[in-house]
C-alpha cells in the first residue's frame, strides 16, 4: 500500500483515506496477504495488527537524493518533465529504499492511494511488470486542478491512469468526475468504500440533543462548517440542542471569532472510539460538504442508525443504495443555509429504526463481503 499509515496504526493521518488503508490491510492479512504500507511521511518502520509500515529515516532520504541525481537524474530526465519540482522530489527521496525494498520483498503488486501520488512512474520504469492498482478518493478536490494539458496536476493524474493497471472509483459520483475532466474510464472499477462493522459497534444509549459535525480535513473548504454555524443560529429550534464539531485548527480560529445562540462543543482530531461514542449519543451527523468522493463519515454515522444531512450526490447513492430513509442530501451550489436548518429541523422530527438502518448498511457495505472483490481484483490480471 502506498498512502498514510492511521493513528490506529501508528502513524499520523487521519480522515478517510488512512482509515481505508488501515481497514484494507488488515482484511488483507486475515486472507492470507503480506502487507506493507509504505508512509514517506514516517521516521519509522515497524509492525502493528500483522501489518508493516515503512517510513523514510535521514539516512533513506539523503541516499535518495544522491541516488536520483546521479543514477535517475529525476530533475532533467524527460520522462519525468510533466511533474512539478515538488513531485520529483518527493521521488527523489523515497528511491533509493522503494527500489531496494520491492527488490528485497520481491513485491509485484502495489495498490496506490490517491490519483495525484507522483509515485507511480518511478515504480513503473523501474520495475516493468509491477501491478498498480489506484484507488482514487477524489482527484477533482485538488488545490489546483484545472483541465488542461498545460495543467501539472492535470498531467499527472493523466499519466497514472495510463500506467495503471487498473483504477478503482468509489463511488458514481466518482465515475461521473472522470467524464466531467474528458479522463479514460476503461480502466476503472468500482468498488465503494466498505467499513467493519465490529469495529463500530451499535450502543443502546440514551440519544443526547447532539448535533454531530466530524469534518477534520478542510472544514471550512470543502465540508462547509461555516454553512452549518449559520443554519444553527437561524432557527430558534437549536436552542435546545449541542453541536459537538471535530474541525482542523482554521475551523477552530473562525468560531473564536464568531458569536453563537446555541451550545458548541469544538474538538480536534479524536480516537476512534470517541467517534464511535459520538455517532452513537448524538440525534443525527450533518456533514454539508461541497463535494465527496465516497463519504465514510456518513457510512459510519448509518451504522449505528444516526441519519444524515450530507453532500446530496453520496446521500442519493447511499439511500437508492439501501432504499431507506436516512436523512436529507443537501446541495451546496442551489441551497442556501436556510435550507440546511430546514433539513436538519426535519431529520430531527423524524423517527428512524436505528437497528434496520444498520441491517441494511451491513447487506451493501460490510468488509466480509467487500474483501472478495478486491482478492478478486488483485488475482486476475
Amino acid at each position: 500500500m502506498v498512502g498514510r499509515a492511521s493513528l490506529s496504526l501508528g502513524g499520523k493521518a487521519t480522515g478517510g483515506i488512512s482509515k481505508h488503508i488501515d481497514d484494507l490491510s488488515i482484511k488483507l492479512t486475515e486472507n492470507n496477504f503480506e502487507v506493507i504500507i509504505w508512509d514517506f511521511t514516517l521516521k519509522k518502520s515497524y509492525s502493528k495488527s500483522n501489518v508493516r509500515i515503512e517510513g523514510l529515516n535521514y539516512t533513506d532520504i539523503i541516499l535518495g537524493l544522491i541516488y536520483s541525481i546521479f543514477s535517475l537524474n529525476i530533475i532533467f530526465n524527460k520522462s519525468y518533465q510533466y511533474l512539478s519540482l515538488k513531485d520529483k522530489f518527493l521521488i527523489s527521496t523515497q528511491s533509493w529504499k522503494l527500489k531496494n525494498y520491492i527488490i528485497e520483498k520481491d513485491i509485484n503488486l502495489v495498490h496506490v492511494h490517491s490519483l495525484n501520488r507522483p509515485i507511480t512512474h518511478f515504480l513503473k520504469l523501474k520495475f516493468s511488470n509491477i501491478k498498480i492498482f489506484i484507488t482514487d478518493h477524489g482527484f477533482w478536490q485538488k488545490k489546483g486542478l484545472v483541465l488542461s494539458d498545460n495543467n501539472s496536476i492535470f498531467k499527472k493524474i493523466k499519466k497514472n491512469i495510463e500506467l495503471a493497471t487498473s483504477i478503482i472509483t468509489i463511488s458514481s459520483f466518482a465515475n461521473a468526475q472522470f467524464k466531467i475532466y474528458k479522463l479514460p474510464t476503461h480502466k476503472n472499477i468500482n468498488i465503494p468504500n466498505p467499513i467493519f462493522l465490529s469495529k463500530i459497534p451499535i450502543k443502546e444509549v440514551h440519544k443526547e440533543n447532539i448535533i454531530f459535525f466530524n469534518g477534520f480535513n478542510r472544514s471550512l473548504e470543502i465540508k462547509n462548517f461555516e454553512l452549518v454555524i449559520k443554519a444553527l443560529k437561524h432557527l430558534s429550534f437549536f436552542e435546545n440542542y449541542k453541536l459537538v464539531a471535530i474541525v482542523n485548527n482554521e475551523a477552530k480560529t473562525f468560531i473564536k471569532s464568531i458569536g453563537v445562540n446555541f451550545q458548541i462543543e469544538i474538538l480536534g482530531a479524536q480516537p476512534w472510539e470517541v467517534v464511535v461514542d459520538l455517532y452513537n449519543k448524538s440525534k443525527i451527523l450533518v456533514v454539508p460538504s461541497k463535494s465527496e468522493s465516497f463519504g465514510l463519515v456518513y457510512l459510519e454515522s448509518l451504522s449505528v442508525g444516526t441519519p444524515i444531512v450530507g453532500f446530496h450526490e453520496t446521500v442519493k447513492e447511499f439511500q437508492n443504495k439501501i432504499d431507506l430513509d436516512i436523512g436529507e442530501t443537501f446541495n451546496s451550489e442551489l441551497e442556501n443555509y436556510k435550507d440546511l436548518a430546514n433539513k436538519i429541523e426535519s431529520v430531527l422530527t423524524r423517527k428512524y429504526d436505528k437497528h434496520q438502518i444498520r441491517k441494511k448498511i451491513q447487506s451493501k457495505y460490510d468488509w466480509d463481503f467487500s474483501i472478495k472483490k478486491y482478492i478478486n481484483l488483485y488475482n486476475c490480471l
